[in-house]
């Protein structure tokens, strides 16, 4: 009654449930956000617009991701509004202690954007042994003087560093000077040396991390952009339901590859595959319906005969053997002539034939019937020539 979150929370945990029991982080883990794109504004009081995002507006997550496989293991949905910034900073902090409840004390290194970044959280994890980095708002409490202050930052120049240490505490706190009035500050508990890259502009060794290990969740979502079977619904748990199952292809294709130790798998033929092995079944259901037209027969014909190993010919049920029905290369014909043609009348004027195909198992009439020579075996003209 409380949880406006409740349609989809059965579904989305034991997909987080599952996807945390059978895999293990590296030692780099990811933190960020996710969008998925929603208007159902009926009946969806959690939509969130950002318009730094593609979409904009949709159903936001917190989402946590392996950097080496780009395989996330948390989905935390936003359903509670933040009223004041004091909650907004409690909200923040319970979400990180809680999407990373399942690395403490495993000493990994999670990296995250400003958005999840405070003094406080860095020495909290730090305390559950967990180091952290990350990107830093100038508005955030603990932050030295020197590094936010306008007029010492003026002063500087152009590509300089400055690193500051907090004492009695893990955590080191830079100011770059990018540009001449770019201010960038991260804080770091995986670095407590003030190391800095001279080959490339002058970045210190805690950006040159930051950039590598911060794009898991980025990648991760652009490949969700870039193949998914959403489809243009009003519903939000339909929505869901379509992101957890392009997300599962995803993690599906990591297990694939740990399980048979398998390389150089293409996730395009990957999909594919999964997307024929899922539909087979229903396939197989839907030819054996009585009544269903000669072109949908045949389409599913094919589709099994190419991509179903265990394809056996069964598109007719054994109660049908002599149901009378129309020839379905007549009705091809038919639907190939010209423009002006009366098709109605044609259609009608086709009579029904009891005779069917031994090898395709579909109606044929006199006229389209062929026989195969070393066997003397009739079929119909599309199996003679090999159709």
């Amino acid at each position: 009654m409380t949880d406006v979150f409740a349609k989809g929370r059965v579904l989305l945990d034991k997909f987080e449930r599952n996807c945390r029991e059978y895999y293990r982080h590296h030692e780099f883990v990811c933190l960020d956000e996710t969008l998925i794109n929603c208007f159902a504004s009926n009946n969806c009081d959690f939509l969130v617009f950002m318009p730094d995002k593609p979409g904009q507006m949709g159903i936001f997550f917190y989402t946590l991701a392996d950097v080496k496989d780009r395989f996330f293991t948390r989905i935390i949905p936003k359903v509670k509004r933040s009223i004041s910034e004091k909650e907004r900073k409690i909200e923040t902090k319970e979400i990180v202690i809680n999407i990373t409840e399942d690395l403490h004390n495993s000493a990994r290194s999670v990296c995250a954007d400003r958005g999840f970044s405070a003094i406080d959280i860095a020495e909290e994890l730090y305390e559950k042994r967990l180091t952290y980095v990350g990107t830093i708002m100038k508005n955030r409490r603990g932050l030295p003087t020197k590094a936010v202050k306008n007029a010492h930052f003026k002063e500087r120049e152009v590509l300089s560093t400055e690193f500051y240490w907090k004492q009695n505490s893990p955590v080191m706190c830079l100011s770059y000077k990018a540009k001449k009035n770019k201010n960038v500050l991260l804080i770091s508990t995986e670095h407590d040396q003030p190391t800095i890259d001279d080959t490339y502009r002058s970045k210190p060794d805690v950006i040159l991390y930051y950039n590598e290990q911060r794009c898991a969740v980025d990648v991760v979502n652009h490949m969700l952009r870039d193949t998914k079977c959403q489809s243009k619904t009003d519903s939000w748990e339909f929505i869901l339901f379509t992101f957890l199952l392009d997300l599962g292809s995803i993690n599906a294709m990591t297990f694939l590859k740990y399980a048979k130790k398998l390389t150089g798998i293409e996730r395009r033929s990957f999909t594919k595959n999964l997307i024929m092995q899922l539909c087979m079944p229903f396939l197989k259901i839907r030819s054996k319906l009585p009544y269903l037209k000669s072109q949908t027969k045949l389409a599913i014909r094919d589709i099994r005969a190419k991509h179903d190993p265990d394809y056996v010919n069964d598109a007719r049920p054994e109660g049908m053997k002599n149901t009378p029905a129309k020839c379905y290369l007549c009705m091809e014909d038919i639907l190939n002539m010209k423009p002006g043609v009366d098709k109605r009348k044609k259609t009608k004027n086709t009579k029904p034939v009891s005779w069917y195909c031994p090898k395709c198992n579909i109606a044929v009439c006199p006229k389209h019937r062929a026989k195969l020579i070393p066997s003397l075996q009739i079929v119909c003209d599309n199996c003679y020539l090999g159709k």
